[in-house]
């Protein structure tokens, strides 16, 4: 019964997103991410006669339903023939899912479960402490779902998070040492950003490394006032800007008074009511794109490295002609250059899939593109997503201005906001 290769644990988290609750008369409660999910995604056990509220030592479990499917089915394939055997593994799993599946129990056989670990994963936890950081860190529960079911947030002991500047950060148990060492990374850029703008009294309170919904970075939870931050997370960029973003919404939530926030919406609603909007600034790509369309002529070789089965099937290609409008029409040398075989913009060639030998050699080299975490601006809005709305658009200008790229009428603005 081999099961390998199959759903991840993100995988099975994302769908046991807590929004639904099965309790049964041991105390165990089962948690479902869709109402009329067959499998719930994750099981709580209380191990010592007590209610999970109570409880100092229960049992978690989570479920697998990609896995326990792809059993249950190769199961039932392999014995279209005949019954499967009383007493095997095989018989022991079909009637376990299926109580699980139809909810036909008052309680679940951990035994049963810690036979197939690669459906159920089993973890065994003691002490408050021990419980509420593995649930709400390892498997992701949001606090205020764990303070309803599981109760108040116990004292943390210091072995469960580590004390970096004025945080409690806590870090997933299974976090690999690479890992854990990129995260603190992170978090000491985002800190010396702060700091050097006056803000690092901002870091402080909790940082939760946990699995997040979407293709999210990083959030700030309004309600339990702590920065959530997804653990796979590289010291980039675009990390860098959405997190000091959220770190805006922090200020904006703890640290802002009526009278500023009041001064914001007026002058966003005041910029909105106008014909202020934000204005791509393109003047450094298109000079680029001048300076490569002067380097251009017909009959240089162009190599395609892309993935484009097509394209690499005829790279390598010879330009033929180069259209006013600025795009190239690419012949290929496997048919003697007879027939057109690709027109693209010559901006296709800044990319990396395309390679032009001719001007490498003679020192030519692409420049890196440009995007929103690197530009320098003193628009109002430096960003499309700040026209969305007010408390929006003034964490945009407010991680322009910890990345010291905000200049001009909003920098001076934000001076008067902060003052106020």
């Amino acid at each position: 019964m081999d099961i390998s290769n199959l759903s991840s644990t993100r995988q099975v988290l994302r769908e046991a997103s807590y929004k639904f609750l099965l309790p049964l008369n041991d105390g165990t409660k089962m948690f479902y991410g869709r109402k009329k999910a067959a499998i719930p995604g994750v099981i709580f056990k209380p191990a010592d006669g007590n209610t999970i509220r109570d409880s100092n030592h229960i049992f978690s479990v989570v479920v697998n339903n990609a896995a326990g499917t792809k059993l249950w089915n190769k199961i039932v394939q392999d014995n279209q023939s005949g019954t499967v055997n009383q007493g095997s593994p095989e018989h022991e799993f079909l009637q376990l899912w299926s109580n699980i599946g139809n909810a036909r129990q008052d309680s679940v056989d951990l035994r049963a479960m810690s036979q197939f670990p690669g459906v159920f994963k089993v973890a065994e936890l003691y002490g408050r402490d021990r419980i509420f950081k593995y649930i709400t860190t390892d498997l992701r529960m949001p606090q205020q779902v764990f303070v309803k079911h599981f109760g108040e947030v116990p004292d943390m002991g210091e072995e469960h998070f580590v004390k970096f500047h004025d945080a409690r950060v806590f870090i997933p148990d299974n976090a690999r040492a690479a890992s854990k060492k990129a995260m603190m990374n992170v978090l000491e850029t985002l800190f010396q950003h702060l700091r050097a703008n006056g803000f690092g009294f901002l870091f402080h309170g909790d940082i939760r490394f946990i699995q997040l919904v979407g293709n999210r970075i990083g959030t700030y939870n309004v309600i339990t006032k702590e920065m959530n931050i997804v653990p796979k997370v590289k010291n980039s960029k675009e990390v860098i800007y959405t997190l000091l973003h959220e770190f805006a919404h922090k200020y904006w939530f703890e640290y802002m008074d009526q009278e500023a926030r009041v001064k914001v919406r007026q002058k966003f609603g005041e910029l909105m009511r106008g014909d202020t909007r934000h204005k791509a600034d393109t003047s450094s790509h298109d000079a680029t794109i001048a300076d490569l369309r002067a380097n251009l002529e017909p009959g240089m070789q162009l190599d395609y490295t892309g993935r484009k089965r097509d394209f690499k099937r005829y790279s390598p290609f010879v330009i033929k002609d180069i259209t006013k409008d600025g795009f190239l029409r690419l012949a290929s040398v496997a048919d003697e250059m007879e027939f057109v075989r690709v027109k693209a913009p010559i901006a296709a060639l800044l990319t990396n899939r395309w390679s032009v030998p001719s001007l490498e050699e003679g020192g030519f080299e692409k420049p890196e593109p440009l995007t929103k975490y690197d530009m320098e601006s003193d628009q109002w809005f430096p960003t499309k997503y700040s026209m969305v709305e007010d408390e929006e658009w003034f964490a945009e200008i407010m991680a322009f201005f910890l990345l010291d790229h905000l200049h001009g009428e909003p920098e001076e603005f934000l001076h008067e906001v902060f003052g106020v």
